[in-house]
């Protein structure tokens, strides 16, 4: 329980998905008021004596061997006889409790983790670590994430948009539906592979061949759109010239040069002039200081 007072009461959220889930409700005693529960307080001291005390000398070997002993025991606590009164705990439950119970769902409740994000550029939202597709319809807007432990499901505005098979793969992995790309595989937030290769251009050859390894490298070549605009990122940081330079070394390292490959040698490069003195003087040469006379 979140809050349990005489005014109001706040169940914990996925506690009370749970009992809706099971079409029970929550109604909780008073902080240190065991005699508001004392039927169950009751029950688990029965069974702490008869059933668990009762195995403590024996020795288990898995979890199953442990729960089958522990149900015989249960069972013969239920079929014993009652000492004041005729009957026993099996034939309470069969003749007046069991019509009054209410069938199981058809599936077990899950736990559910829910989350708020915003759809990427390439119509991927992250959660966990993952990429999962929606609709590219739906880019930069924000959606609503659920995940069991088996699904990850997306909605906006209270609609579901889809819903994934939860990815165990290595972080960083992307799980696309082709329904949710758009056509000819263009973004429809303006980037595209051919963009960032007209782009790369632009720079300079070395940065174009980078750039298209990057994106022949993925089967979806939307895929590697944040590893080309990180590309681009290091040359703003960093200058041009020293992209492009770093690029070509890559090049002549890797016939498929990668992203990490370039961005470690844009940092070797940088820590090389950091420590040369004269990589940032201006040398004007004789020429300059001859035509002053």
């Amino acid at each position: 329980m979140v809050k349990n007072t005489i005014d109001q009461l706040i169940v914990n959220e996925q506690y009370r998905r749970m009992l809706e889930h099971y079409g029970c409700a929550a109604v909780p005693t008073r902080v240190r008021k065991p005699r508001d529960k004392g039927g169950v307080e009751g029950a688990v001291l029965i069974v702490e004596r008869e059933a668990i005390a009762a195995l403590r000398d024996r020795t288990f070997l898995s979890l199953a061997e442990l729960n089958r002993a522990l149900r015989e025991r249960v069972g013969a606590i239920n079929a014993r006889p009652f000492q004041r009164r005729a009957g026993s705990r099996d034939e309470v439950l069969l003749g007046q409790e069991r019509p009054c119970l209410q069938p199981l769902p058809p599936t077990p409740y899950e736990m559910i983790e829910r989350r708020t994000a915003t759809v990427q550029f390439n119509h991927h939202v992250s959660f966990d670590g993952r990429y999962y597709s929606v609709p590219f319809t739906h880019v930069r807007r924000q959606v609503e994430v659920a995940a069991t432990r088996s699904t990850v499901t997306i909605s906006c505005d209270g609609a579901r948009l889809c819903q994934h098979v939860r990815s165990h793969a290595p972080k960083g992995s992307y799980v696309t539906e082709p329904a949710h790309m758009p056509q000819a595989h263009r973004d429809f937030a303006e980037w595209s592979g051919d963009r960032f290769r007209r782009w790369a251009a632009e720079k300079g050859p070395s940065t174009l061949a980078v750039t298209d390894a990057i994106l022949r490298s993925r089967q979806v070549e939307q895929q590697s759109y944040r590893t080309c605009r990180a590309l681009l990122s290091l040359g703003e940081r960093n200058g041009w010239d020293v992209l492009e330079e770093a690029c070509a070394k890559a090049c002549e390292i890797s016939r498929s040069p990668s992203y990490k490959t370039v961005k470690t040698l844009v940092a070797r490069m940088l820590e090389e002039r950091a420590s040369d003195p004269d990589a940032h003087a201006f040398v004007r040469g004789p020429e300059h200081y001859g035509d002053l006379g």
